[in-house]
């Protein structure tokens, strides 16, 4: 997908078919992978990338960047306690965040 054909900064959800190897900053390894095999003709079933605008907007959205820093600054990686818990304090953060509308109103 060359620049001329999406905006990296408005486009939020593109079919998989759309993007190749190139896309990696756009679509993320394994979408830019995936498009790349379902281009060469490789049975890949149909399917969507929410790209990383998408994602740059669910933290803005959510202001989860602040609170993910947060977060982080209490990881001990030397400790299994210490991960677990940062974790699942990052699981319950995602979980109570919302879905910006822009991005559910391209998925609809």
């Amino acid at each position: 997908m060359s620049p001329d054909q999406i905006n990296q900064h408005t486009v939020l959800v593109v079919p998989l078919s759309h993007f190749g190897r190139q896309d990696l900053m756009l679509a993320g390894g394994k979408g830019a992978n995936l498009g790349e095999l379902s281009r060469a003709g490789f049975d890949v079933p149909p399917g969507f990338v929410i790209t990383t605008a998408a994602y740059d907007l669910l933290l803005k959205e959510n202001d989860l960047e602040t609170r993910l820093v947060g977060v982080f600054a209490s990881l001990n990686l030397d400790d299994p306690d210490s991960v677990k818990k940062v974790s699942q304090q990052i699981d319950k953060i995602l979980e109570g965040s919302s879905i910006p509308l822009q991005i559910v109103d391209e998925v609809l």
